[in-house]
């Protein structure tokens, strides 16, 4: 599972607001035309409480957790701030997108009709009267949840239709250039395991169990002797000034990728997030060690100097799998903070909300 530290650097896209609602429930949070009610706000508390405790695994309903001390912050406050950003900034996109002309298509209004439909039926036993009993709970019905998944749509569109191809504000090499650069570190690495390795048959072939997955053992005292001696000589080389490369083609239990690991915030959850924030931490040419021995093993670190363009290197493509895809979202997600300085809030009733007690909103979404 993720970790939280990757919650804060990125949103989920979650969004409603629709003037139908204005009738049966006060506003909490209105831009322009579009309208965020109480009720929905509150649905939203509980949609997000869910998505990240099954998303994240330091997040959990618990007092534990929610009068946890997180950056000078307990974990209701920041989870709370989490959900507000969401919210306001998805809020802010589906009126960007209905200020733009911007319609969903037949297509996507019919896909959002099946997808309830399918809800009803597996959640519901085919019955709408008693997947509004449910959606209750959350201060909703399938009206109002059909229009939550239209806006959700057009928030993504949305950012589509900026970035995308040909769009108004389509990224480019320039934009790419800069991302890279102000987002990314390089490193090498010296990886010794303390930890496992897979298991191995008199042949040496990897020993598979009953469901076809490799078997994995623990390393015995001798092996876990040698990996202590081999960081003992690591630790010793690096500090009397040998090369860096010889020493990780001598001691490296992991060879892939010897001219260096690329990774940004928003990559950094497919490592180890430690081993990432202490390459960021370092100078150009200096090094580190990351003990992480008690998980998976020690961790010898060299930062490097970017690369031009790695980001299309083919060879390092499994570093940037999501590149553009990251860049949108951190662009977009500037587009829409510097915008919701026009959004009015009803903060008495923001004020009033609890995600600590708030229902947990698992399936209705």
């Amino acid at each position: 599972m993720k970790k939280f530290l990757s919650l804060v650097l990125s949103a989920v896209v979650l969004v409603g607001g629709l003037s139908s609602c204005k009738k049966e429930s006060p506003a909490a949070l209105t831009y322009g035309e579009t309208v965020v009610t109480e009720a929905m706000y509150t649905y939203y508390v509980s949609t997000y409480k869910g998505r990240y405790i099954q998303t994240f695994s330091d997040i959990s309903d618990t007092e534990e957790f929610w009068t946890s001390d997180i950056g000078g912050k307990t974990g209701e406050e920041m989870i709370e701030e989490l959900i507000y950003k969401n919210v306001i900034q998805n809020l802010v996109a589906a009126e960007e997108y209905r200020k733009a002309g911007l319609t969903l298509s037949k297509t996507e209004e019919s896909d959002i009709d099946t997808y309830i439909d399918s809800m009803i039926e597996e959640l519901a036993g085919g019955s709408r009267q008693t997947l509004n009993g449910h959606l209750a709970e959350f201060g909703i019905n399938l009206d109002i949840l059909r229009e939550s998944l239209r806006m959700e749509r057009r928030a993504y569109l949305y950012r589509e239709y900026l970035y995308g191809e040909g769009g108004p504000e389509a990224i480019d090499d320039d934009d790419r250039d800069e991302y890279f650069k102000e987002s990314y570190v390089r490193f090498q690495q010296i990886f010794i395991n303390t930890v496992n390795v897979y298991e191995t048959d008199k042949d040496g072939y990897y020993v598979q169990d009953e469901n076809g997955s490799f078997k994995i053992r623990d390393l015995t005292e001798e092996e876990k002797a040698a990996a202590n001696k081999k960081i003992d000589d690591v630790h010793r080389g690096l500090e009397a000034g040998e090369d860096f490369e010889k020493l990780q083609e001598k001691y490296s239990d992991s060879k892939e990728y010897k001219t260096g690991y690329y990774f940004s915030p928003a990559t950094s959850t497919s490592y180890l997030t430690t081993v990432v924030s202490a390459a960021f931490d370092l100078e150009e040419g200096k090094w580190t060690y990351v003990d992480a021995t008690g998980t998976t093993g020690a961790f010898f670190i060299k930062r490097l100097p970017l690369e031009d363009k790695a980001y299309k290197d083919e060879k390092l493509s499994d570093f940037f799998s999501t590149f553009d895809e990251d860049l949108m979202t951190e662009l977009y997600g500037t587009k829409l903070e510097e915008l919701s300085s026009g959004i009015v809030k009803n903060d008495e009733f923001l004020d009033s909300v609890s995600v600590k007690d708030a229902p947990i909103n698992y399936y209705y979404y």
